[in-house]
Order: structure tokens, then C-alpha cells, then sequence
């Protein structure tokens, strides 16, 4: 009679065994509070995107394969031999059809499914979205109601530090030329600052004529040539960064 792991450790068990045990994982406090916790994170959206005005319309689960931009799961068909079906990615096709039939605000908690490998800003395998979409809104009507729905939720089920709205808006130049991508992580306090003038008058001929980009760093002075050395090392040899001094 006994269990193939404690119950209040079962996290530290081997997966296979927790999948094998699923109903004896699910009693771990932890676990089990992730998933009430979920359910109370989806209500609250739902409230709040109830409340101004959007109607929820589930879309359906098996569908057409549609060309965007990451991998279906397909499913083959037993009635049509040799057809198969897909899951949605996102479910794109539907929006445009809802849009154009005069439902004119909607959202959904939309389960998508994508089969590729984890990359650094897309989920792999199974995960929902808040999904929503409105006819003939402009880009500051999407804006106020992202900035409704998502920093109240983070601001009621977590104790981080969220911004409320207006969201920050910056121009896509400023963001190249302030952070060398379009969407930039704001709490990174290194910024690119243009140091052209300064070398103007250089003698080093890898900068003459040249427009010249530097990160300050505070305390930098501080840092031993190693430190130094080895950033370069890998910003050039693993980020491919040639061109770095």
C-alpha cells in the first residue's frame, strides 16, 4: 500500500510517474491551486470583456487547414479516406466570417494548436489566447481595450509592478534606433546612444566616416579587461555581432 511518490512532493517524482498517477498528482496543494487559480484568471477576463460590450462565440475545434504561419496537427478523416482535418492554429478563418456577419465585438478564450518546436516568442503544442475582434475599430480602439483588459488582470493575480494605461507608444525608429528591435523589453535600462560625433575627429580607422553605436554601462570602469574580453568574445563569436569593439 504504498504510493509511488508523497503526495505533497509529487512534483519532485519522475513525469511519467505523475502522468501514470495523474489522480494522485492532482491532490498536490500546489497543483491542485494552479488550476482553481487558472479558472479564476478566465472568469475575470471574461468579466471584464463582458462588461464592455464583446460577446463570446466559441469557434469550431476541427477545421480546414488555413496558410498561416505555423504548423497544423492534422487529424485523418475516417469517413473521407486519405483527407484529413486540422486543428486551428489561431482560429483566423472564423474571426473574418464572424467580422463580416455583423458581430461586431467578440472574444473568445481561443485553444490553439501549433505542431512546431518552442521558439522565443511562440508556444509550442496547446495553449489558449484571449482572442478578440472588432469591426471597423482603428489601432488606438484595439489599444484601450488591451490596455482595460490586460494590466487589471495582471494587477489583481500577481504582485508585480504593472504600468497602467496608456501604454507606452513608441515610433518604430525610435525603437531600432533606441534598442535594435521593434519590440523592445522596457525594463532593460541599456540603451543604444549615437556616439557619431564624438569619433568624428578619430584616428582609428575601423570608426573614420563611419556611424558609430555604443551601450552605456554604468560602472563600467569597474570591470577588469577580462570582463571585457569576454563580452566581446561572446557577443561576437555566439551573437554573431562582428563589428563590436
Amino acid at each position: 500500500n504504498v504510493l509511488p511518490f508523497e503526495i505533497n512532493r509529487s512534483k519532485e517524482a519522475n513525469e511519467e510517474t505523475r502522468l501514470k498517477y495523474r489522480y494522485l498528482d492532482l491532490r498536490n496543494k500546489d497543483v491542485h491551486d494552479k488550476i482553481v487559480f487558472r479558472s479564476k484568471v478566465v472568469d475575470f477576463i471574461r468579466k471584464t470583456m463582458k462588461e464592455m460590450d464583446f460577446t463570446e462565440i466559441t469557434t469550431p475545434i476541427i477545421t480546414g487547414s488555413s496558410p498561416e504561419g505555423a504548423r497544423d496537427f492534422v487529424i485523418p478523416s475516417r469517413n473521407y479516406h486519405g483527407k484529413f482535418y486540422a486543428l486551428p492554429q489561431a482560429p483566423q478563418i472564423y474571426k473574418q466570417l464572424l467580422m463580416v456577419s455583423g458581430f461586431n465585438r467578440y472574444f473568445q478564450i481561443a485553444p490553439c494548436f501549433r505542431d512546431e518546436d518552442p521558439r522565443a516568442d511562440r508556444a509550442p503544442g496547446e495553449f489558449y489566447q484571449l482572442d478578440f475582434e472588432m469591426s471597423f475599430a482603428t489601432q488606438e480602439d484595439v489599444f484601450k481595450v488591451i490596455e482595460e483588459v490586460v494590466p487589471y488582470t495582471f494587477k489583481k493575480f500577481t504582485n508585480w509592478k504593472v504600468d497602467e494605461g496608456p501604454f507606452i507608444k513608441i515610433p518604430y525608429r525610435e525603437a531600432m534606433e533606441k534598442y535594435g528591435i521593434d519590440k523592445p523589453d522596457l525594463r532593460n535600462p541599456l540603451i543604444i546612444q549615437d556616439a557619431t560625433e564624438i569619433f568624428a575627429g578619430t584616428e582609428f580607422k575601423a570608426f573614420q566616416d563611419k556611424t558609430i553605436k555604443a551601450i552605456v554601462v554604468p560602472n563600467g570602469a569597474a570591470q577588469g579587461r577580462k570582463f571585457f574580453d569576454s563580452m566581446t568574445e561572446f557577443a561576437v563569436e555566439e551573437q554573431g555581432a562582428k563589428g563590436l569593439a
